[in-house]
């Protein structure tokens, strides 16, 4: 016969797991907080700020850590990195509540161009990197608003890419028709590269075809739609 505590089921003390867990957590927040990529301007930045630039939508967080200066996927909550969160999580909650459109399934993705026009709207100081990849003067580092160096350089280049630019779609006009027979940003930046000495009566490019493709649209997308075919 069996005693009625046979079938009763003794309790698993599981609190030295959960230690050892929670202490593999600390010790891995604490490594990434350590981490190159996970702090203020990382050596990195201007590369992803260029490779982020090329993409059309961004997500409130990404958006947020590259205005603040960070690496797009840095992750928030990170030990020792207070400051740069709140100023994260401020930039969030504004981007959240502005009225910037957005799109994807979940309408979580907004436009990456409108984000950068919103913090422009905003006198959000931007990065110098990140000014540097999307090919428009730095930020003015002074109350003075004196010039910046770099600035009088990328407006130099941006002048040098669109007067390239115009003397191609009048050269080579055809070959500068995207879809639908309207200009197209990456179609010019081809023949730009493809005609350099011609266009820009130099052996180099200002800029890379890319940032040459992007700059081109955004001044295209001024041009009302009747004029620019």
């Amino acid at each position: 016969m069996k005693d009625q505590g046979d079938d009763i089921a003794l309790p698993i003390n599981t609190e030295p797991a959960l230690r050892e867990i929670n202490e593999k957590w600390r010790l891995a927040a604490l490594k990434a907080a350590k981490a190159p990529e996970n702090q203020l301007l990382p050596k990195n930045y201007g590369q992803r700020c260029k490779e982020w630039f090329m993409r059309d939508f961004w997500s409130a967080h990404e958006a947020a850590n590259l205005l603040v200066g960070c690496d797009p996927e840095r992750q928030l909550g990170l030990p020792g990195h207070e400051a740069l969160d709140n100023r994260a999580h401020q930039l969030v909650d504004a981007i959240k509540r502005s009225e910037l459109r957005t799109e994807g399934r979940m309408k979580k993705l907004y436009v990456a161009k409108d984000v950068l026009r919103w913090a422009e709207e905003k006198a959000i100081r931007l990065p110098e990197p990140l000014c540097e990849a999307m090919g428009i003067p730095a930020a003015e580092q002074s109350e003075e608003k004196k010039i910046h160096g770099n600035s009088l350089v990328n407006a130099q280049k941006r002048e040098e890419v669109m007067g390239a630019a115009f003397l191609a779609m009048m050269r080579y006009r055809h070959q500068c028709l995207g879809v639908g027979g309207k200009f197209n940003g990456a179609q010019i930046a081809r023949i730009l590269e493809s005609n350099v000495e011609e266009l820009f009566g130099k052996s180099n490019l200002p800029m890379e075809a890319p940032t040459m493709a992007k700059l081109i649209n955004s001044y295209l997308g001024r041009i009302p739609k009747d004029k620019r075919r």
